[in-house]
């Protein structure tokens, strides 16, 4: 595997092209990759899809993203927290696109993507508005509904490291950075590893 340095923020997140899915880890604000996220937003980004738990909170991580126009398409779970307002007057106004996706068929079309599957059969959504459109089948006498994968380009994420400050790792399917408050900085790029996992 061949490694290379990225010096700074800049230079690791310009691999993120317009148009790209971003796999964005978190539930509410722990968890979420701020720093990376803001580096995408620095770089003025567009068509942006989001695959998350939420649509972000406050005016920070992912709801910057959404509140500075990068993100065309939202991916996720709960959209409609009481913090996640900058993405509801968004969508009210017809400038982002949501996909409902419930929490355990998120998680299941990415893992599904990543160990190179066609898709799964899942009972959750039948005869809702969640299957309209989708495949179903019965099989044993019980409905299913048809679930393909959810691919993603890249999967920022954040983690503990003692590691100097920014200093940067990035080899053909990883970029890791460490901030100076310790936290390890990493964006997998999912087409060149050829999966990816949120």
């Amino acid at each position: 595997m061949k490694n290379k340095k990225s010096e700074t923020l800049e230079e690791a997140v310009s691999r993120i092209d317009d148009g790209a899915t971003l796999l964005i880890g978190g539930f509410g604000q722990p968890g979420v990759p701020e720093i990376l996220i803001d580096g995408v937003c620095d770089l003025s980004r567009r068509d942006l899809t989001i695959v998350t738990n939420n649509a972000g909170t406050g005016h920070s991580g992912i709801a910057r993203l959404i509140e500075e126009g990068c993100v065309s398409k939202l991916i996720c779970s709960f959209p409609w927290a009481k913090e996640s307002f900058v993405f509801k007057e968004l969508y009210d106004a017809g400038k982002i696109e949501l996909e409902i996706v419930p929490q355990g068929t998120l998680a299941e079309r990415m893992r599904t993507a990543g160990a190179g599957l066609g898709g799964f059969l899942t009972p959750t959504g039948v005869g809702t508005d969640l299957a309209d459109g989708k495949p179903s089948m019965t099989v044993d006498g019980k409905d299913y509904v048809l679930e393909k994968p959810l691919r993603g380009d890249f999967r920022p994420h954040q983690g503990l490291s003692g590691r100097s400050p920014w200093q940067s790792d990035l080899s053909q399917d990883r970029s890791e950075l460490q901030s100076d408050h310790g936290h390890g900085l990493g964006l997998h790029d999912c087409r060149s590893a050829g999966r990816c996992r949120h």
